[in-house]
């Protein structure tokens, strides 16, 4: 099914949901059903569902609304950089981070360089794409955002890491889902990133500053060598 049938179909579904929702607490409650409380429901749900649908069709800032977009500009971004880094041999920090509720992301943004890119993910996660920095200044950087943001746990490697994740992963491996897919780089980044991160967030202390680990090549290793076939979900369900 196309994503336009599935957009289409997703507020009636969604309304009647609600309203067997609504019959069945009726029947319980031993409660007389009344026509105008149903048509309300309907329109309330399809509304919502509307708006969203069109806020997501005018919105300017690709990535932020819905899954899939986030997930597409997510591997956009990371293989255009990632593959830059490779073939030219700039320095490339990439950041994975995992913040509370209340972060903010002008407030990641304040406290970065303009050339900097940050993506957000889905459970609370960026990822900060430092171009020509290396992992030392990008530790440095983090570091510092932590004691000042609430961030519970950040992850960072570099350039020189992600090969040795490739190795195992394979040159010419593609990880598919129904609308993105990824090369090997990406791959080896992301379930690197992943690690870290659960690695971070076993040695932080309640009271302290977020812990910042550095995902090297021995770590890349380890996270390709058992993880599974969808690092991008992974990264962005499983850690939260």
């Amino acid at each position: 099914m196309s994503k336009f049938w599935r957009t289409l179909f997703h507020g009636p579904v969604l309304a009647a949901l609600t309203v067997g929702s609504y019959l069945g607490l009726a029947r319980w409650q031993h409660q007389t059903v009344q026509g105008l409380v149903v048509a309300t429901l309907i329109l309330v749900v399809t509304g919502i569902e509307a708006l969203w649908f069109v806020i997501r069709w005018f919105s300017p800032l690709g990535g932020w609304f819905g899954d899939v977009d986030q997930e597409q500009a997510l591997l956009r971004a990371l293989e255009r950089e990632l593959s830059r880094s490779l073939r030219q041999g700039w320095h490339l920090t990439v950041v994975g981070v995992l913040g509370t509720w209340r972060l903010r992301l002008p407030d990641v943004r304040a406290k970065l360089r303009l050339s900097d890119i940050v993506i957000r993910g889905r459970g609370g996660h960026l990822i900060i794409l430092m171009t020509d920095t290396e992992i030392e200044q990008g530790q440095f950087v983090m570091e510092r955002m932590a004691q000042h943001l609430p961030i519970r746990a950040v992850a960072l490697t570099d350039e020189h890491a992600v090969p040795a994740g490739m190795a195992l992963v394979g040159i010419g491996s593609r990880y598919r889902n129904q609308e993105a897919t990824a090369d090997a780089p990406t791959i080896a980044l992301l379930r690197g990133l992943q690690l870290g991160l659960f690695r971070a967030r076993a040695r932080r202390v309640p009271g302290a500053a977020a812990p910042v680990v550095q995902v090297g090549a021995a770590a890349m290793v380890q996270a390709n060598a058992s993880a599974t076939e969808r690092p991008l979900l992974d990264l962005t369900r499983r850690v939260a």
